[in-house]
């Protein structure tokens, strides 16, 4: 059949008939011409081939050529097209919709938005006007969410966007165009669209309705055939066998590699690697891939099976098909182009953008149903579960919603060392494969196992369900079955229909579940929950509406229409179709408002079924439609419409409650699941994707009128409390005892994921009963009225409580589970004061105890509301007797306090917190700890401990305090301690731990009764205020640091930055290594609460701190010390209208008085209870029961102090907390024998009364002083009366004091004594130790003692021993010795000495940190030009101006070796054994990877502190010798430097010239330097030959034995080498501290210079000492394997070193080593450390001498470069940057005429030795003043100063002193180093003394012979080569935007330049500003990313 003409094609009719033929058009896959052709029948169909009408409507052109036409339009949509249509100007007035991309950055407004997952994509961010508001930016993970600009429910205020509101500007549409109202639109063309897009509609659900969900089951041939027959005859397609071609499908995951998917297609189909590299690319862009096409059906099963061994998901079927598929593709592309592409069509109608969309819209939600034969081929292939080895984790895009999934994730960060997410557990056989199981051994024996559970359905409904809503046979005997075996079985299970079957033809959109039974059942619950509320004593009105609800909910879900195919195909699809149905159906149903509540209706419709392939089989989870939840839910009108009349928060809660339990979807539980407790190692729980639906949740309780219809109506409650029911309790703990638990199970970390979850929701659930705004339609009334049901209810279902576990038959009852109240048993406590009281009897160490309670967490919220929970709405409802009474007659019993009974949980939880923390439940393994920090983490704490405080709290308030605290002090098991037996033994606390479990009971009840933000009604506000206070108080904190420490309610808050502004001061970063910090202000330091309830114990000392500072602050005559004693009196601000106005009565009550007294009692007279922390929180509690004012008892000491009584309160006498001080008397122990009875008031005096507790007295006098104030005539007498006598006492005392010493000062006195004798004895071991290894300090032979006796040695922080002579010159000579480190060796502990060889860890590594100068480069020569001039030339200077990414040309750097150590010591046995154990490790584990050839590095992390290293550097010195001046006083004239140097070159040629070539004996190395010790010489040299190794290895030479079997000079290359690693090194340390001198804090070991070494650390001073000496041992120690040549290699370096530095003087051996060029181009620093090194033998040339000479050089060769590139004619013209420069630089330096005439004379000299002629120097000048090219020069000069100035010091011993004077510190830096290394300045130098004139003579004659030579053209034409200068100025790197956001967007614009596109996951270099591929195959080679290809460029 040939392709017919496209004017054929002109109806909807005839379009349909087209695209049914057209898989047998095309071939096997669809060309280019096949999809345009297609597409423009689809165009054309549109209009029915009406040319007016396309003309009218569509395009004005009249071209004939259709296909042209859309070219142009550019309508055709190529691979390549990366248009974003959102942002047409077609799409001015819809809502954005952009879907946002994986690393796209997503903006939320808070001031704007509506709540937090109302957020918008970056251009429309930057195209609405935000300025001021709180925003927050943050990376998209790329599915799920999208732009809500244009949606005006998403915002708080009219959101204006540039793009997408309508009163913006239009680029197309200006005001004046006429446009006609869409009436006017002809009706047949409406219907010709219509019926276009429902044949394309039709057409792609036909298609998918006979494609395969199971993607990973194989067929047989004969089923692929059937099959095909089967889709043909359905799909009207013909079939010939003998000519029918199938093709083999590879589909996308996430989870395999490229190398994977190439390496298995390769082995497949026999394609090259290309073609599979395009394939696996192809797949994972699309989403799948046709590997192959062939008539043989069992070809291509065995390719399929070779991709599917590794788990890819394949399949095989007839071409045709995938023809369709494919055509369905690219015909949902073309539906999302007509909505939101470029081009505009109905541009001249009113609302014209919109006529497409809503005909879509009521396309698919239009009644449809597939046929019959093709509604049975869409249920007859249905997806299998994934299997439960496999991870269900994904990345997912909650737009706005940023916590998500990464909650959970985080909660990994929380434990010590311990993962806590995704534990793999046993493989175990699931329900699933059970059912499978029994379903294979017959049908009927199948019907009769599971005819008793089957769900009860309606006649009309087919009996026979999809397995996955089938409930689970359980089964007790099941054989064990190995990974394999079930991941065969979950594979190989059929999708076929067993024969023996029967059959009614279904449709997929057949709901499987009972609805009726489902809706009897919701409606069953809400009649019960009626009924129960009524017997509450709080009714609710009945609702009649209820059955109207249900019969249109029905109705409505036994709709079919095209949108819910779309949604239940979803799984079918392959990546980019399932994108593109999310994107065609936010365009059409989302952003259009009159379609949204159909999409939300159809959505809840599905929703079961979606959730169940979410959950159980989608392997792109990331790509699910049901992601498009958030979209939905969160628009107010949809989800208000969803819950009240389609019951979405019913159907959500159904499915959770049941999913935890079965693993199943059931919408009713069975009743075999009732009352059962969650199993937390059950693979529910594990399923990480419940957390999507819990968010669904969340979602629509953010709605307000989804809030308003959950507090009025107790059906949801009772749908809450059903769903947490299971997870009350759960996880249930028991201490282990006699033995450690042997293996730590990991279901505590599936438990805690849900509680975040749980107790998240129930924050939000709580929320919903806040009374909120008067027009939210309830009044406050009727808002308590609601509250207190909701408490009521609430109550119940916590006494009613009572779960069970599910067991199974042949295995016993699992104890495991806690007990409900009604099952709890009752012992009697009594105190000796406050009598005797029913406690419940309960032991959590030895019983079993939970974290998790959320019901007691939903209680605590919903007592949060206590604005709704004061007396006078109390009363107003009935309640007289207030918030008290209303909590008692919650309770039908009275038998026992039934709200204590309550408060049980967390009570237990509380105590079993503090065992943990002492170590009670340490055999329980660290998992026990884990659990512990994480409950008490501030990511959940805030939804779970802290509620369970706060229901304390409550308790304090209803319940009889006495008994409370008694419970408590039972469950602490503390009840003989507080009865004053603390010596007696414990049978779970040893003492210490007894004794933290005091010191936490004590501190939860301060806690209750301080912390007031919950009883107070604290507004978020003031809740932020407070934590503000708290937290930067004590410590000035980073942003960072401040948000880990507030809980996410107030940091998410939209005050928060507007408060942290107000009260703290930001000071900005100070340097690289700094972070900016908040600083709280002064004002606010008065609030500081030292027991807030957050604190940690460090962090409660460091407030005590910060209020005794305030204190010394404000009153700078208290001059408190550290140590002393400060009176922190408690500032507990009065609750007013809360129910907690008498939240401080506990403190007035008789026990707390028991406890306050026994603590202090104990302290003072037990031994073993000298816990200061005690005694502070027992004063402490003593302070607020007589200052705190929030409880009648207060009120009363008040008025009894005034003589006034209020008798309308006084009903009873009121006892105080002094009233108990004075009157209850407990029985003490006085001393051993005796005991007594005392009241606390006694205690008190007594305390007092002893000096031992002289540091409390402070605090004592003040309680003592108000109980004198408050209490009666009797106790103030004998206060007085105690007073009167203890002044007497002091008298008496003070007398005889100068005759007799007291008791304490006797102590005292005898305590300095043994203090002294202690120092004593500390000098005395200090001196042996010294004298015991003055080995270590002092030198062995006879000559370096005598030195040393001359010397005066002594020791300093450093390790240096220092001897001070007086020089000739008057001249202070300083002698001394660094000592090298000597510590001990990081693995085996032992010290170190000289008996091991030893040495320093390092790490050699190249480095490209230096960078030369193009001078060619204007911005760059500019920066230096202003540098220049600037007086501190490495101040951080403003980049704003700079354009962004502009980085630094990769040409222009220096590449080289640089060396590094962490500092770590080991011994070389040690390092070897080490080293060996990382390569052996390194080979497994390659080997066990994959055939992976190992390859050692030799590389190793540092065992101590994981820092990279590759070399150990031996250290067989004992230190370094070190003096001042030394090197910078020469012996001899710096005019002798030529003489010398001749002298020198012909003593070395001499050596060459001896008999036999130079020939010298292998004799060894024998060691005469008394400072060294090597006791093994071989062991060293493997060392040194393992470093020069890694040298050779490092500069890329190829890896050989170097020194022993190499040939030529390999060993002169291998020090050359050397050399330049030291050089490059001094360097990098330079380069580094330039601009940071400062800003870091000092090296103390580290001596002040003035100079940048300060800022170099001891580590790498150490480390470049070291090394030194090492470059002069190795061609020592290394001579036995040399020959002549090889030996003499130091004298032939040091021959061609003196020949660069002299040429024309030296001899030529007729070789080189180094190659060097002449020294005017080369670095004279490199220079100079070759010569010093090369010549350290030769005392005659002094090393200042080179020093100057190469200073000299530098300064030559930058006048030169400098002269020579601004001396050209095009220099200046049109750059007006440089010439600005120059101008300023100008008028800065100028210099005197005299000395600018030297400097003017010196650059003709010298410009004319290199043949430039006069009149371009002379033009020079003309633009350059003489003072600023000496600027210039000292710019480019000052490095190799600072580098000298180090080399100096670390290798030839330099001691740079401390400056003395001031005016050192006034002078700029080059001005002091050229007075440290007593160098003259350049002025100086320029006046050219003969030996430097002849010196610059021979450089200039050099180079220029040398450029010379090397051209290749004609002498007299030929240039000299340009001079390369090293970049003088700070280093930078890449200017990145001042916004992070501007970043990531441009990171999603740039394209990589190596594979054209723009990458999904982007990285950008900061050295030279380019964008590249990260994480992506398209840009490796060889296995390597582009970043790491990128980064050796």
């Amino acid at each position: 059949m040939s392709k017919q003409p496209l004017q054929d094609l002109i109806s909807p009719a005839r379009l349909k008939t087209f695209l049914n033929e057209a898989p047998l058009l095309f071939g096997a896959h669809l060309s280019a011409e096949d999809k345009e052709l297609v597409l423009t029948n689809c165009y054309r169909s549109l209009w029915s081939n009406d040319l007016e009408l396309q003309q009218k409507y569509f395009f004005s052109e009249s071209e004939e050529n259709l296909t042209q036409l859309l070219k142009k339009y550019r309508l055709l949509k190529s691979d390549s097209d990366q248009e974003e249509p959102e942002y047409f100007e077609t799409e001015r007035g819809k809502q954005c919709g952009h879907l946002f991309k994986k690393g796209e950055s997503v903006y939320r407004c808070r001031n704007c938005g509506l709540d937090d997952t109302c957020v918008m994509c970056s251009k429309c961010f930057h195209a609405s006007n935000h300025e001021g508001h709180d925003v927050k930016i943050w990376i998209s993970k790329g599915a799920g969410g999208c732009c809500d600009c244009g949606d005006p429910e998403a915002w708080k205020i009219p959101l204006q966007c540039t793009i997408h509101s309508l009163g913006t500007e239009s680029t197309h549409d200006s005001p004046e165009q006429s446009t006609e109202p869409l009436s006017s639109v002809p009706p047949q063309l409406i219907d010709s669209i219509r019926e276009t897009v429902a044949v394309v509609f039709d057409y792609m659900i036909e298609t998918f309705a006979t494609s395969p969900e199971e993607l990973f089951t194989i067929s047989s041939a004969q089923d692929i055939r059937q099959d095909c027959i089967d889709s043909h005859e359905a799909l009207g397609l013909p079939f010939v066998e003998e000519e029918q071609l199938y093709a083999c499908v590879l589909w996308n995951d996430e989870k395999h590699s490229f190398d994977e998917v190439i390496a298995v297609v390769q082995a497949a189909i026999g394609c090259t690697e290309d073609e599979a590299d395009n394939a696996a690319k192809r797949v994972d862009l699309y989403g799948r891939f046709v590997l192959k096409v062939s008539k043989n059906i069992d070809e291509l099963i065995i390719a399929a099976n070779t991709v599917n061994r590794i788990g890819l998901a394949v399949t095989v079927c007839s071409v045709q098909k995938t023809i369709r598929e494919d055509i369905s593709g690219l015909l949902l592309d073309w539906l999302k182009e007509l909505i939101s592409g470029k081009y505009r069509f109905f541009s001249n109608v009113t609302a014209g953008n919109c006529v497409i969309r809503d005909i879509i819209c009521q396309v698919l939600a239009a009644d449809w149903a597939l046929t019959p034969d093709l509604a049975w081929l869409s249920t007859r292939y249905r997806r299998h579960r994934m299997g439960d080895d496999e991870d269900d984790d994904f990345d997912d895009e909650d737009s706005g919603t940023d916590d998500g999934f990464t909650e959970m994730e985080a909660l990994a960060e929380l434990g010590e060392d311990e993962e806590l997410i995704d534990f793999d557990g046993e493989i175990m056989l699931d329900d699933e494969e059970i059912d499978e199981t029994v379903e294979s051994s017959g049908d009927e024996e199948y019907e009769d196992a599971t005819e008793d559970m089957q769900i009860e359905q309606s006649s009309d409904h087919v009996m026979e369900t999809r397995s996955h809503f089938t409930l689970p046979v359980l089964h007790s005997d099941v054989p064990e079955r190995s990974s394999d075996a079930l991941k065969r079985r979950r594979l190989s299970a059929s999708s076929q229909p067993t024969s023996n079957k029967t059959y009614r033809m279904r449709d997929i959109l057949d709901i499987d579940w009972d609805l009726d039974g489902w809706l009897a059942h919701v409606e069953k619950v809400e009649k019960t929950e009626r009924e129960i509320v009524k017997d509450l004593g709080i009714p609710v009105q009945s609702d009649s509406s209820s059955l109207q609800i249900n019969h249109q909910l029905k109705k409505e879900f036994r709709r079919k229409v095209r949108l819910d195919y779309l949604l239940q195909f979803d799984l079918r699809l392959w990546k980019t179709a399932r994108v593109d149905i999310k994107d065609l159906l936010i365009g059409t149903f989302v952003s259009n408002f009159d379609y949204r509540p159909i999409i939300g209706t159809r959505f809840v419709r599905n929703y079961p079924e979606l959730v169940d392939a979410f959950f159980f089989k989608d392997r792109e989870p990331e790509n699910s439609i049901s992601t498009l939840s958030v979209q939905l839910l969160t628009v107010p009108t949809v989800a208000s419409m969803l819950v009240k009349d389609f019951k979405f928060f019913s159907i959500v809660c159904s499915i959770l409650s049941n999913f935890f339990l079965t693993d199943h979807m059931y919408m009713v539980l069975p009743e075999l699941y009732e009352n059962v407790q969650v199993d937390c190692s059950s693979r529910a729980i594990s399923r990480h994707r419940y957390v999507y639906t819990f968010f669904d949740l969340r979602y629509i309780m953010n709605t307000e009128q989804v809030k308003l219809e959950i507090a009025e109506s107790p059906l949801y409650l009772r749908h809450f409390i059903d769903l947490i029911f299971q997870f009350q309790a759960m996880d249930p703990l028991r201490r282990k005892v006699n033995t450690h638990v042997e293996f730590e199970a990991n279901s505590w970390v599936n438990a805690f994921n849900m509680t975040l979850q749980i107790s998240k929701l129930c924050r939000q659930f709580a929320g919903c009963f806040d009374f909120g705004q008067p027009e939210g339609g309830v009044s406050e009334i009727e808002a308590a009225r609601n509250l207190c049901r909701a408490i009521y209810r609430i109550l119940k279902a916590i006494v009613d409580w009572d779960p069970h576990l599910l067991t199974k038959e042949d295995e016993p009852d699992r104890s495991a589970i806690i007990k409900g109240i009604s099952r709890q048993t009752f012992h009697t406590v009594t105190s000796s004061v406050a009598g005797s009281y029913q406690i419940v009897d309960y032991n959590i160490a030895s019983d079993y105890t939970s974290f998790h309670h959320p019901y007691h967490w939903l209680l605590s919220e919903l007592f949060e509301n206590i604005h709704l929970l004061n007396d006078n709405l109390l009363n107003e409802l009935g309640w007289v007797g207030g918030f008290k009474q209303m909590v008692h007659d919650a309770f039908a019993t009275k038998d026992h306090a039934m709200f204590l009974m309550v408060l049980e949980y967390p009570i237990r939880t509380l105590s079993m917190l503090s065992q943990i923390n002492c170590g009670v439940w340490v055999r329980n393994g660290f998992s026990i700890r884990n659990q512990s920090n994480t409950y008490r983490e501030i990511a959940i704490r805030e939804n779970t401990l802290d509620n369970d405080i706060y229901l304390i709290q409550v308790g304090l308030i209803v319940c009889d305090c006495n008994q409370l605290l008694l419970t408590l002090i039972d469950r602490y098991q503390l009840l003989d301690w507080f009865n004053g037996k603390p010596a007696k033994g414990h049978s779970t606390y040893d003492n210490s731990q007894k004794i933290f479990m005091v010191e936490e009971l004590l501190h939860l009840l301060i806690m209750c009764a301080t912390e007031h933000a919950n009883a107070s009604g604290s507004t978020p506000e003031q809740k932020i205020h407070r934590s503000i206070v708290q937290y930067l108080a004590i410590n000035n904190m980073a942003y960072s640091e401040l948000l880990k420490l507030i809980p996410e309610s107030l940091n998410e808050h939209e005050s928060f930055e507007i408060q942290l502004s107000a009260m703290a001061t930001f000071r900005p970063p100070d340097g690289l290594d700094d972070k900016g910090l908040y600083e709280l202000k002064p004002e606010y330091l008065d609030e500081l609460n030292p027991y807030f309830w957050h604190y940690s114990r460090n962090q409660h000392e460091e407030a005590c701190d910060v209020l005794k500072r305030r204190a010394n602050q404000l009153d700078p005559s208290l001059k408190l010390a550290q140590k002393d004693e400060f009176v922190y009196v408690p500032k507990t601000s009065p609750i007013k209208t809360s129910p907690f106005k008498e939240l401080g009565s506990f403190l007035h009550s008789h026990v707390l008085c028991q406890m306050v007294l026994y603590s202090i009692w104990n302290y003072k007279m037990s031994d073993q209870v000298k816990s200061d922390t005690i005694l502070d929180e027992a004063v402490y509690l003593c302070l607020l029961a007589v200052t705190d004012p929030n409880s009648t008892a207060n009120e009363a000491m008040n008025m009894n102090v005034k003589g006034k009584h209020r008798e309308d309160l006084m009903v009873e006498p009121i006892t105080t907390f002094i009233d108990h001080a004075v009157n209850d008397a407990y029985s003490i122990q006085v001393n051993e024998l005796e005991r007594g009875k005392a009241t606390l008031l006694t205690v008190l005096i007594r305390c007092i009364d002893d000096p031992q507790m002289a540091h409390v007295h402070k605090r004592l006098n003040f309680i003592l002083e108000k109980i004198h104030y408050y209490g009666s005539d009797a106790v103030k007498r004998r206060i007085d009366e105690w007073r009167q006598d203890r002044m007497q006492s002091t008298a008496t005392s003070a007398e005889n004091s100068d005759a007799e010493l007291s008791e304490y000062e006797r102590k005292k006195a005898a305590a300095k004594a043994r203090q002294a004798n202690i120092m004593s004895q500390f000098a005395n071991a200090q001196a042996k130790f010294m004298e015991s290894h003055q080995g270590l300090y002092t030198e062995d032979n006879d000559d370096e003692s005598k030195d040393e006796d001359e010397e005066m040695d002594y020791q300093n922080a450093s390790g240096i021993s220092e001897n001070m002579q007086v020089g000739e010159d008057n001249d202070v000579e300083i002698v001394r010795k660094c000592h090298f480190p000597v510590d001990s060796c990081i693995v085996c502990q032992e010290d170190l000495d000289s008996t091991k060889l030893y040495g320093m860890l390092g790490f050699i590594q190249k480095s490209n940190i230096q960078r030369t100068v193009p001078l060619n480069d204007n911005e760059i020569f500019a920066d230096i030009l202003k540098t220049s001039g600037e007086e501190n030339p490495w101040r951080i200077q403003n980049n704003e101006n700079q354009s962004p990414f502009c980085g630094y040309s990769t040409e222009a750097h220096s590449v080289g070796m640089d060396i590094s150590t962490c500092g770590h010591l080991m011994h070389a046995e040690c390092f070897r054994t080490y080293q060996e154990s990382v390569d052996n490790q390194l080979i497994n584990e390659l080997r066990r990877a994959a055939s992976i050839s190992p390859t050692i590095k030799n590389r190793f992390l540092c065992p101590l502190c994981k820092a990279l290293g590759n070399i150990l550097l031996p250290i067989v010195w004992k230190g370094k010798k070190e003096v001042y001046p030394g090197v910078t006083v020469p012996t001899t004239e710096y005019q002798d430097i030529i003489k010398a140097a001749k002298g020198v070159s012909v003593s070395l040629k001499s050596k060459f010239d001896g008999e036999d070539g130079g020939q010298v004996e292998d004799a060894p190395f024998v060691n005469t330097d008394p400072n060294m010790t090597i006791n093994d010489p071989e062991k060293l040299k493997h060392f040194y030959n393992q470093l020069i190794n890694i040298i050779y290895k490092t500069t890329g030479t190829a890896h050989a034995d170097i020194l022993f079997n190499d040939t030529d000079f390999s060993v002169g290359k291998a020090i050359s080498d050397m050399y330049r690693l030291y050089a490059y090194t001094i360097s990098d340390f330079e380069i580094a501290q330039r601009g940071i001198e400062g800003t870091r804090a000092r090296d103390l070991t580290i001596e002040h210079t003035g100079t940048f070494i300060d800022d170099v650390s001891s580590t790498s001073q150490t480390l470049l000492k070291i090394l030194g000496m090492t470059y002069d041992l190795i061609p020592k120690v290394m001579t036995s394997n040399w020959d002549a040549i090889k030996f003499l290699v130091k004298e032939s370096l040091a021959l061609e070193a003196l020949d660069q530095l002299i040429p024309y003087e030296s001899s030529d051996l007729g070789f080189s080593i180094f190659n060097l060029k002449p020294l005017l181009m080369d670095d004279a620093f490199e220079a100079l450390v070759r010569i010093g090194f090369c010549t350290s033998d030769y005392p005659a040339l002094q090393i200042h001498h080179i020093l100057r000479a190469l200073y000299l050089a530098d300064i030559t060769k930058t006048i030169i470069s400098i002269v020579q590139r601004i001396s050209d004619q095009d220099f200046t013209q049109q750059n007006d940057i440089l010439n600005k420069e120059i101008f300023e630089l100008n008028s800065k330096q100028q210099s005197l005429p005299s000395t600018d005439a030297i400097t003017q004379k010196f650059v003709l000299h010298i410009m004319g030795l290199v043949g430039m002629a006069a009149d371009k120097v002379e033009r020079f000048f003309n633009i350059v003043s003489p003072g600023a090219l000496t600027s210039i020069v000292r710019m480019f000069t000052l490095p190799f100063l600072r580098k000298s100035l180090l080399f100096m010091v670390v290798y030839h011993g330099f001691i740079p002193q401390n400056p003395g004077n001031e005016d050192f510190d006034e002078v700029g830096e080059y001005e002091r180093l050229l007075e440290t290394l007593r160098l003259p300045n350049p002025e100086t130098l320029f006046e050219l003394e003969s030996t430097d004139r002849d010196l610059i003579t021979d450089w200039c004659k050099d180079y220029k012979q040398y450029s010379l030579s090397n051209s290749i053209i004609e002498p007299e034409k030929a240039v000299l080569k340009p001079l390369i200068l090293n970049l003088p100025t700070r280093f930078k790197m890449v200017t990145l935007p001042y916004r992070l956001d501007q970043l990531l967007d441009e990171s999603s614009k740039r394209a990589c330049l190596k594979c054209k596109t723009v990458p999904e996951h982007s990285a950008v270099c900061l050295i030279c500003g380019q964008f590249v591929c990260a994480r992506r195959f398209c840009c490796t080679e060889d296995g390597r990313g582009e970043c790491n290809l990128h980064m050796k460029t």
